[in-house]
């Protein structure tokens, strides 16, 4: 549902801060019942660091908070404008870590991650298939899952010998 479309409506804006396709708290309840909406026109792109693969649009979660907040406050006959102009107070941590990481980039001469090249860099560091991490981390996988089966076998025979021992009467097994 586009935010402009319920926007006179809305007393609370609940977001939710987690990669949205990874996330299990899309399946609680509190949050389907919860109404979705979107931005009615989100900006092609995100001011700060946020890469992403799906396409313009896609915002930092404290963005898509204050373009969210900007959005229902225009609707709302009833929010003075000087309070929609303070929204952009929201951003200040952020515009402050951005100018720290600009000035980090340009001294150690590196490509600054919210710049088009940076967010492609980015981006590139997130192919994973075929690369030498994804095989570090299948062999870790399987190692993983090699121990977790050996502890597994070892718990299940010490039960097995104490439920032995117990039929016995306390007598030991040698």
């Amino acid at each position: 549902v586009p935010l402009a479309s319920v926007a006179n409506n809305i007393v609370r804006l609940v977001v939710l801060d987690c990669k949205w396709t990874k996330s299990s708290s899309k399946d609680r309840p509190e949050v389907q019942k919860l109404q979705k909406v979107h931005l009615t026109s989100p900006p092609e792109t995100s001011f700060f660091w946020r890469w992403h693969n799906a396409g313009s649009g896609m915002l930092s979660t404290i963005e898509a908070i204050y373009y969210a907040s900007i959005e229902v406050a225009e609707h709302k006959s009833t929010y003075p404008k000087e309070n929609r102009e303070g929204l952009i107070n929201i951003l200040w941590l952020f515009r402050e870590q951005r100018a720290s990481i600009q000035t980090s980039s340009e001294r150690n001469r590196t490509i600054p991650p919210f710049n088009e090249a940076g967010k492609e860099q980015q981006r590139a560091l997130r192919r994973y298939e075929g690369t030498e991490k994804q095989a570090r981390d299948k062999e870790i996988g399987r190692r993983l899952k090699a121990k977790a089966r050996r502890e597994r076998e070892k718990k299940k025979e010490t039960e097995t010998l104490s439920t032995l021992t117990q039929k016995l009467g306390g007598a030991k097994i040698i």
